[in-house]
């Protein structure tokens, strides 16, 4: 748990969905990749370091066991300073390895911490969308609200929202009104990494945005350029590269599009990172520059950079690549 993160974007991630190592008897974390944006994925560098050494592939599900973690589960009610909250950021939430009673328990804790954010992000929106497009889905979360404020939370006190005249005379203690659906602190994400994957998760999102969820994209790593048109539900734009030792360059143009699209459209837009890589006009070894098609290919060796109007991408880690996009951090959020 990361009671303050290191990504840009959140204040705390919370990670109560967990895997147990059948073997070592050591727990960390377990996922499965499903679009080339998975390839390099931290969090299953981050797994051996856990003792938990599986690869996040499904012929590797056997060797873990799954488990809610409740005491991280329950944390942001222990939390009373709004902050942003971004759950499960070393799996996902909608995988097809978490019951919905587990998903249920999630939002019956968001539901019961109005003062924070909480930030949702999958590569599986047509899972989501069916989980929270459920007839039912609303009553079993309030059942696991009224299961927490009996146990967990008794400092809370629930109210009806269909009776507000009787709230003076409910008891002392923070107050939840029952039955507001879709819950207005709740912020459902999507990753995309290309053109292909944005087009396969858009409706999805598109339809949650239709039924009053709060929507946002995370575009990063940036793999390929995207074509926005069709994203004007979106209430947040986050771009970012790729980082870590196996690192894909992105083309600054991208993110300018991105950037762009969010502008003409009043989307807020932040720019998490160059990653590994950052816009250079130097030598050296392992730039990467751009073709005629505005993509970008990897070199392994390349004496200097092409000065007639093209750049390249110079590979000198996180850090130095630094935030600035055209001479700026842009760090809008929504309000």
């Amino acid at each position: 748990m990361a009671e303050n993160s290191k990504i840009e974007w959140t204040d705390s991630s919370v990670n109560p969905i967990r895997a147990r190592n059948r073997k070592a008897s050591k727990t960390g974390h377990f996922c499965i990749h499903v679009s080339p944006g998975c390839a390099n994925c931290y969090s299953e560098r981050f797994q051996t370091r856990f003792g938990n050494p599986v690869r996040f592939a499904a012929q590797d599900a056997s060797k873990v066991g799954m488990f809610l973690d409740e005491a991280a589960l329950l944390m942001p009610l222990r939390w009373r300073k709004p902050r942003r909250i971004f759950w499960n950021s070393m799996t996902d939430l909608f995988g097809d390895w978490v019951p919905d009673d587990w998903i249920d328990r999630h939002l019956a804790v968001m539901a019961l911490a109005p003062q924070h954010t909480f930030q949702i992000l999958t590569k599986r929106p047509e899972r989501m969308r069916a989980y929270m497009t459920d007839p039912g889905v609303a009553q079993r979360v309030y059942d696991q609200v009224c299961d927490l404020a009996l146990t967990d939370a008794r400092d809370i006190t629930l109210v009806l929202i269909a009776d507000p005249e009787h709230e003076p005379h409910a008891p002392p203690g923070r107050r939840i009104r029952l039955g507001v659906w879709p819950l207005p602190n709740v912020w459902l994400g999507v990753s995309v990494e290309n053109q292909e994957w944005a087009d396969r998760r858009r409706d999805d999102l598109a339809a949650l945005a239709a039924a009053g969820w709060n929507t946002f994209v995370s575009y990063e790593p940036a793999l390929g350029p995207i074509d926005w048109r069709g994203w004007e539900f979106l209430r947040w734009l986050i771009s970012g590269g790729e980082s870590g030792p196996k690192a894909r360059p992105s083309h600054p143009d991208w993110h300018r599009a991105a950037r762009d699209f969010c502008a003409a459209h009043g989307i807020p837009y932040f720019f998490k990172q160059w990653g590994s890589y950052a816009p250079a006009r130097t030598d050296g070894i392992g730039f990467v520059t751009d073709d005629d098609d505005g993509s970008v290919t990897p070199a392994i060796h390349v004496a200097r950079c092409r000065m007639r109007g093209d750049f390249c991408m110079a590979r000198v880690g996180k850090s130095r690549a630094g935030r600035l996009l055209d001479g700026r951090e842009w760090n809008e959020v929504p309000k």
